[in-house]
């Protein structure tokens, strides 16, 4: 209690000192790429838990100019291979935007897309957002060749979304106060291991808080934010049997800070911060947990002409009934021009991954949760352990041969504890389950990505990646792991009021210790999107068009070919 004491103390005095002298925005700067932020700001379409089976959410494509993006910090591996058909573009929001969104779209299998906001001006100070959606599927689903359950699964899967926002600009801060919701009822390709139920009910929602500075030329200049976040699951999924099929809750109090002081005009010091206060009931016989994460990455930045640095370090003290412990991990960037559009990159990175309730959900709501005993007093709770990556060294190349071309060529090294691993089992007479478990790993990797842009009409980026997993757990268990992985968008712009996108997603799983593969994902996809009038357009979206059967993720195959079509008003 007096360690928890002492980090509430610090955390204020913290949080307090920026209030007091800092002045101006914080900016996005690459330096603080693995900024352990509460969340994002508010986006409209939460995108966060679009996993489950339904098919992704379309917006009207916006071709535009832009760089390709570097890896300046240490980024954990696509963990489970697979990510929707890419949306190509938001809605727009700037100020002359008209305030008013409304979507309708329906196809095949019953996939039904809906989504209503509106942004309230309220004065030169105040903005007021709302936004609700929905996203729904029910249909039949061919099931992959190699995975012999049944032929057929009629699935079902709706997920409805709520978000509310409200911004005050002070002149000195500017304060953002957002409550949202996501409410997910689907049902599962087979009953987990104890019980007969084959449906499922997630709940989640939060209250955030955040404030911070508006002046772009103070020396010091910071980010605050808190808040509550809530998570129900109705049925035992894995956490628990069906003798205790009580509801698993999550409650997570989550405060996050962001300082940056400038020393000259090339150096500056950075601090990031976040606690995670959780509250969790995993239902039954079961004793609450609670327990406390504080993710900490101090660092230093300066550049030259030619070269460009960060060093410093991720911190990150956790604590619980059963256990104290903190790790360490290096936080160090290093850049050098060796030409105009032409340099290398060295990095060194690391760093811990809290997996809570959102986490998993998002990472696959199929998935059984991975379990984990902490004995307590002879008794005991099942949690995911928190992921942590001792080092992620990478060394590349990036080079802007012309303004219209841009490429990146790295390879790297990453060594992990608990690594979460997507799996499925055959053999153990309850069917086909899918679970999540967690397992140490190291990871050899290398790959690259090239951008090109046309003027207005065309950009286009492809992405290569291989790994090379060295597991003891892929060596028992058949995992959903990229070995290999081909990525393909394209952004058209043929006509002023046609927009067009194209997208193409490979991935090879990794073999198991029989020589087994799971079925690979080939996905390829279109989008396309008609403005006949300033206020009405027209929208259709495909999805899976080469008919491949194979799993997203964890009990989650894909649904085959997908066609959507619909209106946009704007108003």
């Amino acid at each position: 209690m007096k360690i928890m004491k002492k980090l509430y103390i610090l955390m204020t005095a913290l949080t307090g000192t920026a209030f007091l002298q800092a002045q101006e925005p914080e900016k996005k700067e690459a330096q603080l790429d693995r900024t352990v932020v509460v969340e994002n700001l508010y986006n409209p379409d939460i995108m966060n838990a679009g996993k489950i089976n339904v098919m992704p959410t379309l917006e009207e494509p916006q071709v535009a100019k832009k760089q390709i993006e570097y890896a300046t910090s240490a980024k954990p591996a696509r963990q489970f291979g697979f990510a929707p058909m890419t949306s190509f573009g938001e809605t727009p929001r700037q100020a002359n935007a008209k305030k008013g969104y409304l979507r309708l779209g329906y196809g095949n299998r019953g996939n039904a897309d809906a989504r209503l906001s509106y942004r309230l001006d309220l004065g030169k100070r105040d903005v007021l957002n709302a936004d609700i959606s929905f996203r729904g599927m029910d249909g039949e689903v061919k099931l992959p060749e190699s995975i012999g359950v049944t032929d057929e699964w009629n699935a079902r899967a709706y997920r409805t979304n709520g978000a509310i926002d409200w911004t005050h600009r002070f002149n000195p801060v500017t304060l953002l106060v957002e409550a949202d919701g996501e409410n997910q009822v689907f049902n599962c390709l087979t009953p987990n291991q104890w019980a007969d139920n084959t449906h499922q009910h997630n709940l989640m929602g939060s209250l955030k808080a955040m404030l911070k500075s508006n002046n772009e030329d103070a020396d010091i200049r910071f980010q605050l934010g808190t808040g509550v976040l809530y998570a129900k699951q109705k049925y035992a999924f894995g956490f628990y049997d069906s003798f205790h099929s009580e509801p698993y809750t999550e409650t997570i109090i989550r405060s996050h800070a962001r300082v940056t002081g400038k020393i000259n005009e090339r150096t500056a010091i950075h601090l990031a911060a976040r606690m995670d206060n959780s509250f969790v009931t995993p239902g039954g016989d079961y004793q609450k947990v609670v327990q406390t994460a504080l993710l900490l990455n101090p660092n230093l930045t300066s550049e030259g002409k030619l070269w460009k640095v960060r060093i410093g370090a991720h911190i990150d003290p956790f604590f619980s009934k059963s256990k104290t412990e903190v790790t360490f991990a290096p936080d160090i960037y290093g850049e050098y021009s060796v030409a105009k559009g032409y340099s290398f990159y060295l990095l060194a990175g690391g760093g811990s991954e809290l997996n809570d309730f959102r986490t998993i959900n998002q990472a696959a709501p199929y998935a059984e949760f991975p379990i984990y005993r902490d004995g307590v007093d002879g008794e005991g709770y099942y949690l995911p352990r928190h992921t942590f990556h001792q080092l992620d060294g990478q060394l590349g190349f990036k080079a802007t041969p012309l303004n219209e071309l841009a490429l990146n060529l790295y390879g790297g090294y990453r060594v992990t504890e608990d690594q979460l691993f997507s799996t499925y089992m055959e053999d153990y007479g309850y069917d086909h389950f899918g679970y999540l478990m967690q397992g140490d790993a190291n990871r050899l990797y290398a790959g690259g990505a090239v951008q090109y842009t046309w003027k207005d009409i065309l950009t286009t980026r492809a992405e290569v990646e291989w790994s090379k997993w060295d597991s003891d757990l892929m060596d028992t268990y058949t995992t959903l792991m990229p070995e290999l992985s081909l990525r393909w968008t394209a952004n058209i712009r043929p006509l002023e009021a046609l927009n067009v996108g194209l997208s193409y997603h490979y991935e090879q799983r990794c073999k198991d210790v029989d020589g087994r593969r799971p079925v690979a994902v080939n996905n390829l996809g279109v989008t396309a999107t008609y403005r006949l009038f300033d206020w009405l357009s027209l929208y259709t979206q495909g999805d899976n068009l080469l008919n491949k059967k194979y799993y997203v993720n964890i009990l989650q195959p894909a649904q085959g070919l997908q066609v959507l079509g619909g209106a946009v008003l704007e108003f």
